[in-house]
């Protein structure tokens, strides 16, 4: 059977008892071998000399238990991981995108590695579409502050452009940011004066530009 990495089991033995823990090794072994979700089979492969629907409800009833959070489960995970591999003085860059797959839509904050993404906290969207200041202050407040002591820009495309996002992020989160543009945009560098990004000479192929709010300290207006 598949074990954990020393990190993720020191942490999770921490808060399962020794029959909880391996109901989620099992679970973690199912998962991997017959990658899908559906309660049903992973019921129907459990190792366990009970009725099917008994054991649907043994795994409804684990799968219900309060440590199952992310705040509890993930992050200790997450700080250790970054105690060994970041020090303090680097910077941390977060990604907040949103991804939408039929009904599900998620808004998601991850950090940025040499490997390529690792996800820190998520929150599903109760709509379609982008969205709005509350639900991604939401999302990226329990990231910031698990990741406080380092320094911290946070990255988003064009969905994340906004003005009172910039804001908030540069005046009350304290952290730098690169916010993708449209070229359309008007920049305030000083007090009455204003260009606009298109000025800068931006080809099709470059249509978008990265600002630093927390360096320029500047307002920004669209067209």
């Amino acid at each position: 059977m598949l074990q954990l990495p020393g990190l993720y089991s020191k942490h999770l033995r921490k808060q399962f008892n020794y029959s909880q823990y391996l109901i989620l090794l099992i679970l973690i072994n199912l998962l991997q071998n017959l990658k899908t979700v559906s309660l049903e089979e992973l019921a129907r492969r459990f190792p366990c000399p009970i009725q099917l629907r008994s054991r649907i409800k043994k795994l409804q009833r684990f799968l219900f238990l309060k440590q199952f959070n992310i705040k509890t489960l993930w992050f200790p995970i997450l700080k250790s991981w970054l105690q060994e591999k970041w020090s303090p003085e680097k910077m941390i860059y977060l990604v907040i995108d949103r991804s939408q797959w039929r009904e599900i839509n998620l808004l998601m904050v991850s950090l940025k590695n040499k490997q390529g993404l690792l996800s820190v906290y998520f929150s599903l969207l109760p709509k379609k579409g982008n969205s709005n200041l509350e639900q991604q202050k939401q999302v990226l407040e329990p990231a910031i502050g698990l990741l406080r002591e380092y320094k911290i820009t946070v990255l988003g495309d064009r969905g994340f452009c906004g003005v009172e996002l910039a804001r908030w992020l540069s005046e009350e989160a304290h952290t730098y940011l690169s916010l993708r543009l449209k070229k359309n945009e008007y920049v305030e560098l000083e007090e009455h004066i204003w260009f606009q990004l298109s000025d800068l000479g931006l080809t099709p192929g470059t249509s978008t530009i990265s600002y630093s709010y927390k360096q320029w300290h500047i307002p920004i207006a669209r067209t």
